[in-house]
């Protein structure tokens, strides 16, 4: 069914440079809705007019990490680790 985003908000840790939201499928695929290069403190957008996804599309996450520290960094939940996160309010 059709789905109406209306923010998003994202997550990820300490070793992420970039995180950004896309749009999946449809005529907009791979249109950037989303940036933030702030882990600690990530954008929140709010969209006055939602972005409308219709049935079979949806949102992906491309997030740019750069290791820094001596040791491999991998999927985790703690903020030793990285992941990626797309938090939103949609209806």
């Amino acid at each position: 069914e059709t789905t109406r985003v209306v923010l998003l908000t994202s997550h990820y840790h300490k070793l992420g440079e970039k995180f950004v939201i896309k749009i999946f499928g449809g005529s907009r695929n791979g249109e950037i809705i989303y940036t933030s290069t702030d882990w600690e403190h990530p954008a929140t957008v709010s969209f006055s007019t939602p972005i409308t996804l219709k049935p079979g599309e949806g949102l992906t996450s491309e997030v740019t990490y750069n290791n820094t520290t001596k040791k491999t960094v991998s999927f985790g939940l703690t903020s030793e680790d990285e992941m990626n996160i797309i938090f939103g309010y949609y209806y």
